[in-house]
């Protein structure tokens, strides 16, 4: 049971509230490829230089819960790729390319094969 909508009187609203307001899309943190959640904790960062925007942020939890990896050491292993680089990715969108390229016969790559030839899986 979803709990009943609290409308707060103004003279409750502290300073300190006010202060926390994200006054851009920035400030509000980076956004973790396998949980979608916005966050201002350090996310990782995928050492292949073909990896693009989110595709190789991942916060610590997901990161350690789905692929047994700690953020910390990705972010001081030089060689460190993403699991989408790695073809490892088990997020919703990332199994949804790979059933995408399965089910075509396209012969390029996997994240352009959605792009090129929709299927019936989107």
């Amino acid at each position: 049971m979803a709990s009943p909508h609290v409308v707060r009187p103004v003279e409750e609203i502290t300073e300190l509230e006010l202060d926390h307001v994200a006054s851009s899309v920035a400030d509000k943190g980076s956004t973790c490829h396998q949980c979608r959640q916005k966050t201002t904790d350090t996310k990782t960062n995928c050492r292949n230089p073909d990896c693009r925007g989110v595709q190789g942020q991942f916060c610590g939890p997901c990161l350690r819960n789905r692929y047994g990896e700690e953020v910390k050491d990705a972010l001081l292993d030089p060689e460190w790729y993403c699991p989408p680089c790695r073809g490892i990715c088990n997020c919703s969108f990332c199994r949804q390319l790979v059933l995408c390229f399965l089910l075509s016969n396209c012969g390029g790559s996997w994240t352009a094969c959605c792009i090129q030839q929709p299927c019936q899986v989107h």
